[in-house]
């Protein structure tokens, strides 16, 4: 450099210093291969950028920029996904990834584990969702949420299966015997209403409006029994022969 400063008329100097270049620019272009590897992507493209700078005829640096560029920005789709993924937000997440792997080619491998790692996150918590519903006694909202659960798990999740089977018992036991109840009160058999009434409350609690129909029918009972005991009390006694 300070030859041709001095003395630009020097091709022999031009020519060091280009084959210098040249070098350094190789050198670049290996150390970014090196952090490429490591997955340092934002290095290698720092790396790549200046013998691009150095040399821009070096063999395949332009393609080795675009792809560190994609690799980068995918980097940022992936963390994009990781704070939905904390968020609940799984869907959103679905969508980051899936931009992501299309923009990779080194971490397919690794966006591809991610989504697998979500899917089982939303399973999981759909799960519970349903298991909560069924500990609070809404047979109906969590056997809902099981299928639905089972439908985007067609391999199976947990032992979904075996509660959606016990819930579907307990429900049909339940409508059998409430419509049983129905009924035997239309025909005016409140006793008999009263017992399915009962049985249907067994099979699931606090559905419907059980609860307020079983204590209707015991009064009206009640006070049917009242009114029989109160005419046979009123009854005149009969005289001995």
């Amino acid at each position: 450099s300070n030859a041709i400063q001095n003395a630009p008329e020097r091709e022999d100097a031009r020519n060091v210093r280009s084959k210098a270049m040249r070098k350094t620019a190789e050198r670049e272009m290996e150390v970014g291969v090196e952090c490429e590897k490591k997955g340092t992507y934002g290095a290698a493209l720092l790396h790549y950028r200046e013998a691009q700078k150095l040399d821009p005829e070096t063999p395949g640096v332009e393609a080795k920029i675009v792809r560190m560029e994609r690799e980068i920005a995918a980097s940022v789709l992936v963390d994009k996904a990781q704070v939905s993924v904390r968020a609940s937000r799984f869907e959103e997440a679905r969508q980051l990834l899936g931009e992501a792997f299309d923009k990779s080619e080194l971490s397919r491998g690794q966006v591809s584990e991610l989504m697998m790692q979500v899917r089982q996150l939303e399973g999981a918590q759909r799960y519970q969702a349903a298991r909560d519903l069924e500990v609070l006694g809404r047979k109906a909202d969590a056997l809902a949420a099981y299928e639905a659960l089972a439908k985007d798990w067609a391999e199976g999740f947990s032992d979904e299966a075996a509660r959606i089977a016990g819930l579907r018992v307990d429900i049909d036991g339940a409508t059998t015997e409430w419509a049983a109840a129905e009924a035997a009160e239309a025909a005016g058999e409140l006793e008999k209403a009263l017992e399915h009434y009962r049985a249907s409350e067994t099979y699931y609690a606090g559905w419907k409006d059980g609860k307020a129909r079983i204590q209707r029918l015991q009064e009206a009972i009640a006070k049917k029994a009242a009114e029989a005991a109160g005419g046979a009390g009123s009854q005149p006694p009969q005289q001995p022969e």
